[in-house]
């Protein structure tokens, strides 16, 4: 196997990884023009789609959660919010193994992936555009966000091995960089980062935090390492209609390119590999 480094770190495609360290991933579009009814006349064609031998479904009230992150997608007001909470419902189905959530409203279409087990992307992409296109027949549909968001995890031993994954430069931990530079005594604590950029007519959003803890039941130290990326392709100014899949396919190269730039040339090469002795948990299998 030839080995990876600077020259060639950038030239990594998806495919060469046999290895993941997805803790969840999510694929979003925003719209508007959808009653509730139309979501009604439209199930027997969803249930096509999603099979029920292999989905359960349920009628649910929104999460807190994603109400707030709507709300912030579309600066509601906290009023509005929670007459949205009183009035509006969601439908969701949910995997066999619970893996997989898919949720369906008049607002938007989800699909919420939890790598406890192993998912192909790029199915779950063709899924969510296959639904977009039920309702795209309606009138007054129109696409207005879509996003693809992206959390990656490492549990290492140590700061210095939550940096042998992460690029320490990346990550802005200044602490970490004045403990190894200075002789005073400085002992690193919570690093938090957030940055916001565009990227090829992308808005990507950063969050990148290191926050140290103990494994539970024990007093061993632990340190979650995270980076959540948010890519967001906003149709304001698009000049034609919407390609769902095309969409998410280049939201998903930026997203992957600026994970490359985020860790390190031997993490990388873990990565290739399909396992790494640099983290205690996160490192995932791709099958």
């Amino acid at each position: 196997m030839t080995r990876i480094g600077k020259e060639n770190k950038y030239d990594i495609v998806p495919d060469h990884f046999k290895a993941n360290i997805y803790d969840q991933v999510e694929l979003l579009v925003d719209f508007h023009g959808i009653t509730k009814k139309d979501i009604e006349s439209a199930q027997e064609k969803i249930k096509k789609i999603l099979n029920p031998k292999e989905y359960s479904m349920s009628e649910e009230p929104f999460s807190l959660d994603e109400l707030q992150y709507y709300a912030e997608r579309h600066n509601i007001s906290i009023f509005a919010q929670k007459r949205m909470k009183d009035a509006e419902h969601v439908i969701r189905f949910y995997s066999k193994d619970s893996t997989e959530c898919i949720t369906i409203s008049r607002l938007y279409i989800g699909i919420t992936l939890s790598y406890e087990a192993t998912h192909n992307l790029k199915s779950n992409i063709m899924l969510l555009a296959e639904l977009i296109r039920l309702f795209a027949e309606q009138e007054y549909f129109e696409v207005e966000n879509v996003y693809l968001i992206k959390k990656d995890s490492i549990y290492c031993s140590s700061l210095y091995r939550v940096y042998q994954c992460f690029d320490k430069q990346a990550f802005g931990d200044i602490g970490y960089t004045l403990k190894r530079r200075l002789p005073e005594e400085i002992r690193p604590l919570t690093s938090e980062i957030y940055n916001v950029f565009e990227y090829n007519g992308a808005e990507v959003k950063l969050y990148k935090s290191v926050i140290p803890g103990t494994i539970v039941r024990s007093d061993e130290e632990i340190y979650e390492a995270t980076l959540l990326t948010i890519v967001v392709f906003d149709t304001t100014n698009a000049d034609e209609e919407i390609d769902i899949v095309n969409t998410l396919e280049k939201l998903n190269q930026i997203s992957f390119k600026v994970f490359i730039h985020h860790i390190t040339e031997s993490f990388a090469e873990d990565l290739v590999k399909g396992f790494s002795d640099k983290v205690k948990a996160g490192v995932n299998k791709n099958e």
